[in-house]
């Protein structure tokens, strides 16, 4: 469970940086 936490939060990241 945390380690998908830590996928879903670095897969934020990433669609983030990419947006801007």
């Amino acid at each position: 469970m945390k380690k998908d936490n830590i996928w879903r939060v670095l897969d934020d990241s990433k669609e983030r940086e990419t947006r801007q």
